[in-house]
């Protein structure tokens, strides 16, 4: 492992003349910056910052795109200690010696050979297809090569950072969700109900949106390593792939007899009953049968997908839990308020931190966001998402649902720390400026797992079926346990 540190690159300096991280980097081009790139672009997908611009901006938590050169990652939590500029590339050892088989981060700069942390910008890789094909322990032939990636400015290993990234380009190739992407082109076929499920074209013209509901196809294969274009398989015998007890994906088509990977869906089948009950390695009789999936309609394998299936339906079989068990089906009634968290912002929510730095924030992906989690530490959090005034006057009845992952969890607290309140009182700021009655969430999610399961009928009290009504999620942890909650897809039905 080469690990440039603070004395190592203070050597280089005094064998070679090299810029190193002995005198903090300059973004005006001071001090001993040789070859000093300028400050240009706008920030933008069509202008984006290059590297110097990004650290003369750096901890205003805009989101931005820049544009760089990846030069190397942190293999640690130090960044003067543990940044590598070669490879072999390392992931992280935690304390338990088991070494992390991704790297979470990036180096990038305005040169392709810089080897100086001061001049770099430390990028945070969020979990997903963004760090599978972008971190450099996996793909160490990606030093060197020119990256346009979106996040937020803010400080990451106590220096110029981009967090909570959500899209890049890279060769040619769009890693993410564009946010100019359309959320829902085009007339649909179905409308994700069990009684008219989507289509696999559906899926297609739903380009990765992120919505839920149920999805019905043939099943006609799987992928048995990490490319849809090398490792498909359309028939048996099908392969368990690597480390694997069993298959972990699908794919559906339209037509039973589908072999081209262009005509397919991928299918995510997360360590669950679905996984255990219809993946084709353990079952190859499954191959062909038309399938009904509830899942999250997102990108798998660089291509349309369905994420975090939590029930399959096959010739009448249920695997897995249906989304309607637990908590009735869809409320009866109208939709009155909504709110995905879907479209890259939290509306009309107004995140308020009580204790704590961390705060609500947004993931494009999954939702909305919190954890107290922050770089191998749990901080103490009290944090609320609190919705604007809804109108609920003359009202018989109000229901709130949504879709909701935890991880993490401490879980003797699960329902104590991950909680749903209403008001008729509030108006702005500290929230214990108001009066707050809890609402019972009628299904938690598993409390250790990123799939999202269905809240179920969150029925609320009678005393606010009135005007100026607003909801709230109120997320607690402390220094010893600090779960992540994601929220999306509410709704507020009334009659």
């Amino acid at each position: 492992m080469k690990k440039l540190s603070f004395f190592g690159l203070a050597a280089m300096t005094i064998l070679f003349g090299a810029c190193t991280n002995a005198e903090p980097f300059d973004p005006n081009g001071g001090g001993n910056n040789t070859d000093y790139t300028q400050p240009a672009g706008q920030g933008t997908e069509s202008d984006p910052y290059n590297v110097s611009a990004a650290l003369v901006h750096n901890m205003d938590s805009s989101e931005v795109w820049v544009k760089g050169y990846i030069v190397g990652q942190v293999a640690g939590s130090s960044l003067r200690d543990e940044a590598e500029f070669e490879a072999p590339f390392h992931g992280q050892t935690y304390d338990d010696g088991t070494v992390a088989e991704q790297g979470t981060n990036l180096l990038i700069a305005a040169k392709a050979d810089e080897t100086s942390t001061s001049a770099c910008l430390v990028v945070q890789l969020s979990a997903g297809q963004i760090r599978d094909v972008l971190n450099l322990v996996e793909n160490p032939t990606n030093d060197g090569k020119e990256v346009m990636i979106k996040g937020q400015l803010i400080k990451y290993f106590g220096a110029a950072g981009l967090k909570n990234t959500t899209a890049a380009k890279f060769e040619g190739q769009t890693i993410g969700t564009l946010p100019d992407e359309p959320v829902n082109p085009g007339n649909l076929e179905g409308d994700g109900s069990k009684t008219n499920p989507y289509t696999a074209a559906d899926v297609v013209t739903l380009n990765r949106n992120g919505a839920s509901g149920w999805v019905k196809a043939f099943i006609v294969g799987q992928i048995a390593g990490k490319s849809i274009s090398e490792n498909a398989e359309f028939d048996a015998p099908f392969t368990i792939p690597d480390g694997s007890q069993r298959g972990t994906n699908l794919l559906i088509a339209a037509d039973a007899n589908e072999t081209n990977t262009d005509n397919c869906i991928a299918v995510q089948l997360p360590g669950n009953a679905v996984r255990d009950g219809i993946n084709l390695p353990e079952h190859p009789e499954m191959d062909g049968k038309e399938v009904m999936l509830y899942g999250s309609i997102e990108e798998y394998f660089l291509t349309h997908g369905v994420k975090n299936v939590t029930c399959a339906i096959v010739e009448g079989v249920t695997y897995g839990t249906d989304p309607g068990e637990g908590g009735g089906d869809t409320p009866t009634g109208n939709v009155v308020f909504s709110e995905t968290f879907l479209n890259g912002s939290l509306g009309d929510f107004t995140a308020y931190s009580v204790e704590g730095e961390q705060v609500w924030g947004i993931d494009t992906r999954y939702g909305a966001k919190m954890s107290g989690y922050v770089e191998g530490t749990n901080y103490p959090n009290e944090d609320w998402l609190i919705s604007p005034a809804i109108d609920l006057s003359g009202k018989a009845s109000a229901t709130i649902v949504f879709e909701h992952a935890i991880n993490f969890a401490d879980m003797a607290n699960l329902t104590n720390n991950h909680t749903l309140w209403v008001s008729d009182n509030y108006n702005s700021g500290d929230p214990s400026t108001a009066t707050w009655t809890q609402v019972t969430i009628a299904s938690y999610a598993s409390g250790n797992s990123w799939t999202f399961s269905p809240s179920g009928d969150c029925v609320v009290p009678s005393q606010y079926l009135k005007a100026g009504v607003r909801l709230a999620f109120k997320y607690m942890c402390d220094d010893t346990a600090s779960s992540t909650w994601e929220i999306k897809n509410l709704n507020v039905y009334a009659e």
